[in-house]
């Protein structure tokens, strides 16, 4: 493991699929036990032609629909600038970190193959924080915490939770966190390296 991207999306999930509608990742460099931040992604995308926000969407993440209007992009332009930030690490020594990130991971594949099909991202490496926070508190199995109350458990808080940006932030704290006192070894215990991923030449 050489490099870390931290993630969290925002989504919005309809009986028909569902489409993120804000995307934000940092990546850092593993230098022994320390994480060197090197660089971020956020992005923006407007809906899909039938898509909507509802109320609890809009609630939760205090994102509009004019938001979106005003500074996002085009799905198609978000999944060509996702993939070329994700081409810029081996993706044999990269490792995506979320909590509890099975949606992230769905709705990332429904972006990046809505046409045609780029990119699996479940075959990257993924390491789920939530497993680890988990184990080492000894939270019973089945009951996963929010973010919110696991970094809350470290001493962290989060003042804009359910913004991708800050929801990746603290992600990236709690992780820290949990390095300095369990040891990276013992947080990245239940790591599990996936197949090395297939990727397709993008349109320009």
């Amino acid at each position: 493991m050489k490099y870390f991207i931290v993630l969290d999306t925002e989504f919005i999930s309809l009986r028909k699929g569902g489409q993120p509608f804000q995307i934000a990742m940092s990546a850092f460099k593993l230098s022994e036990t320390n994480l060197i931040k090197i660089s971020d992604f956020n992005v923006y995308i407007t809906l899909r032609k039938g898509y909507y926000l509802n109320h609890y969407v809009k609630e939760y993440t205090g994102v509009t629909e004019e938001k979106l209007q005003d500074e996002g992009i085009y799905p198609d332009m978000a999944t060509n600038q996702l993939l070329d930030y994700l081409l810029n690490f081996n993706p044999k020594e990269t490792v995506l970190v979320g909590w509890d990130p099975i949606n992230d991971i769905k709705m990332l594949n429904r972006l990046l193959n809505h046409d045609e099909e780029w990119l699996d991202i479940s075959k990257l490496q993924w390491f789920d924080l939530a497993k680890s926070y988990s184990r080492l508190n000894n939270i019973p199995s089945g009951q996963t915490k929010s973010l919110t109350y696991a970094v809350e458990t470290y001493g962290i808080t989060n003042e804009n939770a359910h913004d991708a940006v800050a929801d990746c932030k603290v992600t990236y704290e709690l992780f820290k966190k949990m390095i300095e006192i369990h040891g990276l070894s013992e947080v990245v215990k239940d790591f599990v390296k996936e197949r090395k991923p297939k990727y397709k030449k993008v349109r320009a």
